[in-house]
């Protein structure tokens, strides 16, 4: 696995979402996820750097990790 970066170097917004969804990991469901997504405010931008558009048919659509909490990724 592919170490994530440190909380702080990443967006504000992305930092913001991982305290809520931490705050919030006993009650997740996908409805949940969105609204976090939400109040967090994360945008195309915040998480562009991690899109990867030639990527191999093997990783799917392309998507990257980036973040691994102990209870979330």
């Amino acid at each position: 696995m592919k170490h994530s970066p440190h909380r702080e170097d990443l967006p504000s917004s992305i930092q913001h979402l991982l305290r809520l969804v931490e705050h919030n990991k006993a009650c997740m469901d996908p409805k949940k996820a969105k609204e976090l997504m939400l109040e967090a405010q994360v945008s195309s931008e915040d998480v562009a750097v991690w899109a990867d558009f030639s990527h191999s048919p093997m990783d799917s659509y392309g998507r990257k990790l980036i973040y691994h909490g102990e209870f979330f990724e």
